[in-house]
């Protein structure tokens, strides 16, 4: 019985010791990512002049969802369900440029996102004027 405990316990600890090893290998791997904002300092920010606009010649479509999702994830405190909208300027396999337009208590954006990992991440932010 006292066998079993203390397999059980090395078993345990292996599994934590698995587990935040992982966690930093994931926080190294992600540190040349931007670190989240918050839109209160981000509107606060100087503005970086005119909102980047759409090109409608772009055929965004593979990475779209992936793109939007991380331009929209850099302000961490927009309540979950407020319409952005989100405009692509420029895109090639490792850069993607463009605006987030929010509604106006939250500010307009140009991003820039890059590709590290297979993920797209935010490397550049700033307010802008739509």
């Amino acid at each position: 019985m006292l066998m079993n405990k203390r397999n059980m316990l090395y078993v345990a600890v292996g599994l934590l010791l698995i587990i935040a090893i992982g966690a930093a290998f994931y926080v190294m791997s992600r540190a040349k990512a931007m670190t989240p904002n918050t839109y209160t300092k981000a509107t606060a920010a100087p503005t970086a002049g005119a909102c980047l606009n759409e090109n409608s010649a772009l055929e965004v479509i593979k990475d779209r969802n992936a793109i939007e999702l991380s331009a929209i994830s850099y302000l961490i405190d927009v309540p979950a369900g407020t319409h952005v909208d989100v405009k692509i300027a420029s895109h090639t396999a490792d850069s993607v440029t463009g605006s987030d337009r929010y509604p106006s208590q939250y500010g307009s954006y140009n991003f820039v996102l890059e590709k590290e990992n297979n993920d797209w991440v935010v490397t550049k932010f700033q307010r802008c004027n739509p």
